[in-house]
């Protein structure tokens, strides 16, 4: 029974051992590793992690349980050092699971107050940074350029409601502040990059917040200060548009064309004074208004800008209509001072020239000259004249005094009527006087051509008659027979000058005229008589020169046709002997065309006087010619002794030759000989050796003969013997 109750003991011990291992693993198992989390978001994920834990936890409660109960089971039968083993077992794993679970729950409350206090924080930072940011969107929409003072008492107002809204969230700003301490402070044991990153976030927001609040107090400060300069501004602007509107009352009642010039320049010096003040004032307020505007950083308001514009406009426009009124009294001054000295002039120049028109004493072309210098005036004085009207026009419109007016139309009208009787008096006198002008221009034109004619025929009859051709002598008898043709023109002329002199006597004194035509007529006859006689003279010598120079060209002709026939393919042709006969002739003709050419220029020199100067190339085509005809000679005797030597040398060759064929025949005749039958049949071998020796000498005298003929052939087609003579004997 104590057996099997020790085995029962044992068997339940292993049991409950089992368990307990079961049980220490289980809270190895239950062990929950604590974690760190960084965000919002992961703490509350842990949250939810730590509670399931818990409820895990909580879920293995009745594990130990039975492990209890099978301990205390146990324990009654264990003895007493067991027991105490298994109780103290069974306490240290009761107690580690309630360590656990009570670890748990502990974790669960701190992240959840945690996340309570991070939540809290991120809202609050949240809706404190959409707050700055509509108070920032708020300050920008504000406007920074204005228009007027009203806007900009408007734009401050809104700035001052802003600057309070903005300064009364600091207690929120707080709020965030300390809130950010507690999870910084937590995120400093976790995560030191997270607390770097919130407290980068901290810092941007509170300088967000700071410089906003210094934004708006500046913008304030700024618009405060704009607001009392320009109040400022507006009323020193009023003051200088006021003094500005009785100025220009005081200019529209100046007249510049009253009669005192003094009195008009004094007023209009005050003014000039006053105006120029008032324009300083308004232009300096305008500038140094918006140079403070720049240097506060903002443009003059549109409203301000376009009443210091108008000011300062409104100035410069009374200015320049002062500007005007003083140019308008120098005008008037300038206009009444030259309408004075216009009257004058024209006045004086009227009376002048009618003295030097109506002078009874000048000549037609004396009095044409005063016509022309007066008539070349007139322009200007007609000019002057206009402008006198003019002037007068504008003092009679401009003047406020009746008296002057009436003076000033009474003036121009008496001048007008004088000047246009004058120039009808111009017109008179030099219709009168162009006439005579006329002739006398005429007279002096005719005059003046004659002369012309006779000094250029002059000069033609002292040209040297110098010829160096047929065609240049020809050509100076066209001359003199055009130049005597041109005679007949010149007694025209002189008919015309009487039919002139008598058209200016008519009118006035001709002066020296009549000497002078006299003296060109007497002129005129002198030249023609020389023109007559050198043109006969030279119409007699062109003639003979075309006849001297026709004969010379044929014997040219003769002398170049004759060497070309020497020189002719059919000459050379010719038997030697007939071009011998042809030379011999030829030196006859040679001294026939010489003695023609020689007698032709003999004839022709005859008509040369001493005054025709230069080489006349028909005399050089005679000596030309007589150097030819002598060449041509030389060469015809010389070509003459050849021929003569090739015919000595022909009949030398004609005579071998009958020599040599002599000698053919008598060789011919011992052929004969030897080759007779009865010759052969005596030495028949002898006979042959001769027969053979004959043969050879019969075609050594042929060759011979036809070496001769080559050469006699040679000579005749060269027209020149052979330089070696050849002989028989010594071929």
């Amino acid at each position: 029974q104590r057996q099997a109750e020790y085995e029962k003991f044992i068997a339940k011990r292993k049991e409950y051992e089992e368990t307990r291992d079961k049980v220490a693993e289980m809270i190895k198992g239950l062990r929950f590793e604590a974690e760190r989390p960084t965000s919002l978001a992961t703490v509350k994920t842990s949250i939810q992690r730590v509670d399931a834990q818990i409820k895990t936890v909580a879920s293995k409660k009745s594990e130990f349980d039975a492990l209890t109960a099978e301990g205390k089971a146990l324990e009654s039968t264990a003895d007493t050092i067991n027991r105490h083993k298994i109780s103290d077992q069974l306490i240290q794993c009761t107690q580690e699971w309630k360590n656990i679970l009570a670890d748990l729950k502990e974790r669960k409350e701190n992240l959840a107050a945690l996340a309570l206090q991070w939540e809290d924080f991120d809202a609050k930072y949240k809706g404190f940074d959409s707050t700055l940011a509509s108070f920032n969107q708020r300050f920008a929409d504000s406007e920074f350029n204005f228009t007027s003072i009203e806007q900009m008492k408007t734009n401050l107002t809104g700035l001052k409601t802003l600057l309070e809204e903005a300064r009364s969230c600091e207690t929120k700003y707080k709020d965030v502040a300390v809130l950010a301490e507690n999870v910084i402070s937590y995120l400093g044991t976790v995560n030191s990059l997270a607390r770097q990153e919130l407290e980068i976030s901290m810092n941007s927001i509170t300088n967000k917040y700071k410089m906003l609040l210094t934004q708006i107090e500046d913008r304030v400060e700024v618009i405060s200060s704009e607001i009392s300069n320009l109040e400022g501004v507006d009323r020193k602007a009023a003051e200088i548009s006021d003094k500005l509107n009785k100025l220009g009352r005081q200019v529209t009642l100046i007249s510049v064309w009253h009669g005192d010039h003094t009195e008009t320049e004094q007023q209009l010096g005050e003014l000039r004074e006053q105006l120029e003040a008032a324009c300083t004032a308004a232009r300096e307020l305008h500038t140094t208004t918006r140079k403070q505007m720049t240097d506060l950083g903002q443009m003059l308001p549109p409203s301000c800008q376009t009443q210091l514009s108008n000011t300062e406009l409104t100035a410069e426009k009374l200015l320049q209509q002062l500007e005007e009124l003083e140019s308008e009294h120098k005008r008037a001054k300038t206009v009444r001072y030259e309408f004075q000295v216009d009257v004058e002039e024209v006045q004086f120049w009227i009376s002048k020239a009618e003295g030097k028109i109506q002078d009874g004493e000048l000549s037609p072309y004396q009095l044409k000259d005063n016509l022309s210098y007066i008539q070349s005036e007139v322009t200007g004085i007609s000019d002057q004249l206009d402008n006198l009207l003019a002037n007068g026009k504008t003092i009679g419109e401009k003047t406020d005094s009746q008296q002057e007016r009436e003076l000033v139309h009474s003036t121009t009208t008496n001048l007008t009527e004088q000047l246009t009787a004058l120039k009808q008096l111009i017109d008179d006198k030099k219709s009168a006087a162009n006439d005579a002008i006329d002739a006398w221009q005429k007279f002096v034109a005719l005059h003046a051509a004659v002369k012309a004619w006779c000094e250029e025929r002059d000069e033609f009859l002292k040209q040297p008659l110098t010829f160096t051709s047929l065609n240049s002598a020809k050509l100076r008898v066209q001359d003199y027979a055009t130049a005597i043709k041109s005679i007949k023109n010149v007694n025209k002329s002189l008919s015309e000058m009487g039919v002139q002199l008598k058209k200016i006597t008519a009118v006035g004194s001709a002066g020296d005229l009549f000497e002078d035509k006299s003296e060109v007529e007497k002129y005129k006859g002198e030249i023609e008589g020389n023109l007559v006689e050198r043109n006969a003279l030279l119409q007699e010598l062109s003639e003979e020169w075309e006849q001297c120079e026709r004969k010379l060209k044929e014997t040219q002709a003769w002398t170049s046709k004759s060497r070309d026939s020497l020189e002719s393919l059919q000459n050379k042709k010719r038997p030697i002997k007939d071009q011998l006969n042809l030379r011999e002739k030829m030196n006859n003709d040679i001294t026939i065309q010489r003695k023609r050419a020689v007698m032709a220029l003999e004839k022709l020199q005859v008509h040369f006087t001493d005054e025709m100067e230069g080489d006349k190339d028909v005399f050089v085509l005679g000596r030309q010619i007589d150097t030819d005809l002598d060449s041509l000679d030389t060469e015809v005797r010389e070509q003459a002794k050849v021929l003569e030597a090739c015919i000595d040398q022909l009949d030398r060759y004609q005579q071998e030759i009958g020599s040599l064929r002599g000698k053919i025949l008598s060789c011919e005749g011992e052929l004969r000989a030897v080759s007779s039958p009865a010759y052969t049949a005596r030495d028949r071998d002898k006979a042959l050796a001769q027969q053979s020796a004959c043969r050879e000498r019969i075609r050594g005298l042929q060759s011979k003969i036809t070496a001769f003929t080559q050469r006699i052939n040679l000579i005749n087609q060269r027209g020149t013997p052979d330089t070696d003579d050849i002989t028989a004997s010594a071929d």
